[in-house]
């Protein structure tokens, strides 16, 4: 009993809870779990770190990590390893030796082109005078109805991706004054946007005039059996088939005093230029003495009716079983849809000529440009 009231009067005079000063072995649930787990050690977690803590982890060594053996390269001792001196600076030099090696080569190639041209060009000879590309001339497709739309879509794309690539050919032509008669001071006129058109107002009206003035000379030449028109009027591939046409045809009246005549009876529908493209194919130092630089192609769709009668001697009219036609008979006509590739290289007088055929669903072997 005495030691214990001696404890009672030894303790303080207020011995309540919230004025007595906490106990040091008393610990939070925030210091006990980090006196439990390292500072340095990375935290489990469900959900990704922030870059932060990934920095954090990357550079605080881990205490609870083995010790490295002996002799082992550390990724602290890699790290600090220094660079090689030169290896950067020898690498540049060598890409710059390789990119410097391949403009020289470029332009020693350039060089010998343009030597060449000029060599050629004092001998007389012109290298633009040479079979042109054909370019990207093609027969739109046919139009489709609005039911069959989505079947036809890329045909339809396509055939708006040709009228916009015509847009920078007839800005060409209108600004070399190579349409006939036209000389016009507006950059964007309407009429660059009329290269289909078929009215004798447009600016391509005298180009299709010509078209099928020259069409009508090489059709009667063939019939006529006279090369002087075809080697004029026509170039390159579909030379060679004018003129297997005419010696056909020479030798079917060969000996038997026969002739044959063609006519052009009507049109069935008007001389359309279907696909237009110019380009500068003149590259000489000094302008051409006549026209401009530019080389014209156009595809061209001509749909007419025609006859063609063959003759005896006597100037009587062959029907064509062989028999002889009574007075006032005439040859049945015959529709015919040709479509034409015709060229004109407007820096010669030449003007325009035939240089190739195209048939529907026939892909050419032309050039994308």
């Amino acid at each position: 009993m005495l030691a214990r009231l001696c404890r009672r009067r030894q303790s303080p005079p207020f011995s309540h809870s919230l004025l007595l000063p906490r106990p040091s072995q008393a610990r939070c649930y925030t210091q006990q779990r980090t006196a439990r787990t390292p500072r340095s050690a990375p935290q489990a977690s469900t959900t990704n770190p922030s870059p932060g803590a990934q920095r954090k982890n990357r550079v605080l060594p881990s205490t609870t990590a083995a010790p490295p053996a002996p002799g082992a390269r550390t990724g602290a001792s890699v790290k600090s390893r220094p660079p090689i001196p030169g290896a950067a600076a020898e690498d540049t030099k060598a890409f710059v030796q390789v990119r410097r090696a391949a403009a020289a080569r470029e332009m020693e190639q350039s060089g010998e082109q343009i030597d060449r041209l000029r060599m050629s060009i004092k001998a007389g000879m012109e290298p633009w005078a040479s079979k042109a590309f054909l370019l990207d001339l093609r027969i739109p497709s046919k139009e489709t109805s609005v039911k069959a739309l989505r079947d036809n879509f890329k045909n339809n794309v396509q055939n708006i991706l040709r009228c916009a690539a015509e847009l920078p050919s007839m800005f060409r032509l209108a600004n070399d004054f190579a349409f006939p008669g036209i000389v016009t001071k507006w950059r964007i006129h309407p009429q660059l946007f009329r290269a289909k058109s078929t009215s004798d107002g447009a600016w391509v009206a005298p180009f299709r005039h010509d078209l099928l003035d020259i069409y009508t000379r090489i059709n009667r030449a063939i019939a006529a059996g006279d090369p002087k028109p075809i080697t004029k009027f026509t170039a390159y591939e579909y030379q060679q088939h004018a003129m297997q046409l005419l010696h056909r045809s020479a030798r079917s009246t060969a000996g038997t005093g026969r002739t044959h005549s063609w006519e052009l009876q009507k049109l069935l529908a008007p001389v359309q230029i279907l696909s237009l493209r110019a380009y500068p194919l003149y590259h000489a130092p000094e302008e051409p003495r006549y026209g401009n630089r530019l080389c014209a192609q156009a595809l061209v769709r001509f749909e007419t009716l025609q006859t063609l009668t063959v003759r005896n001697a006597r100037g009587q009219v062959i029907r064509p079983d062989g028999t002889v036609a009574e007075e006032g008979y005439a040859p049945e006509p015959r529709r015919v849809l040709e479509y034409l590739v015709c060229e004109n290289k407007m820096f010669y007088q030449d003007g325009w000529y035939i240089r190739d055929q195209m048939f529907e669903g026939v892909k050419p072997n032309y050039k994308d440009v």
